[in-house]
């Protein structure tokens, strides 16, 4: 009798052993659990900055392009500007000399 009451006893605390074991594993699994979560919602973010910036890059080179362009385009007006000076500088001595002449 005090030999099945031993093992009873050894069996116990096996269970109540094994059982310990078994709740720090739940403990360690959940706090991965979290970790992950963690990571996942950091990656997240990340993954939304990321896409913000493409984004912002594309608009910023589509200003730049527009700029260039406005710029192309401010450079060939001042050119015509000038030879319109230019032009007109030469029609206005044209005619005084041929006010002059007459």
């Amino acid at each position: 009798m005090k030999e099945l009451s031993g093992k009873i006893t050894d069996t116990r605390v096996g269970v109540s052993t094994v059982k310990s074991e078994i709740d720090g594993m739940r403990a360690k699994r959940d706090g991965f659990m979290n970790e992950n979560a963690t990571l996942k919602l950091q990656l997240k973010e990340q993954n939304n900055r990321l896409l913000h910036a493409a984004q912002e890059k594309i608009r910023l080179e589509k200003l730049a392009a527009e700029s260039e362009v406005k710029h192309i385009n401010l450079k060939q007006l001042r050119e015509k500007l000038a030879n319109l000076k230019e032009e007109v500088r030469n029609i206005c001595q044209f005619l005084c000399n041929q006010n002059i002449l007459n």
